[in-house]
């Protein structure tokens, strides 16, 4: 899943991504990064139990707005918790 984050008052936004998956999906899932059908490995993860959009979304509010800081990078810092940063890994 990919979803854009900016700071707010201010043009443009950074790309974040995120594996999302409920139980029955990982059951089929087939990966290079699986051992033996035991281990999946492809962080960030979020599973649900059931796909609900209207959940999925209100989750995402609520980890955006505990991830405000009082700089982009402080925040930015918080969100790589959740989430996979386009520029992680770039010398900024």
């Amino acid at each position: 899943m990919l979803i854009k984050i900016g700071q707010k008052g201010k043009r443009g936004a950074d790309e974040f991504t995120l594996h999302l998956a409920t139980p029955d999906g990982l059951k089929d899932q087939n990966s290079s990064d699986e051992i033996h059908g035991l281990i999946l490995a492809q962080p960030p993860l979020v599973v649900m139990k059931a796909y609900y959009f209207e959940e999925l979304w209100r989750w995402l509010v609520q980890i955006v707005e505990s991830c405000e800081s009082e700089t982009w990078l402080s925040s930015v810092d918080k969100l790589k918790r959740y989430f996979c940063w386009e520029y992680e890994g770039f010398e900024l």
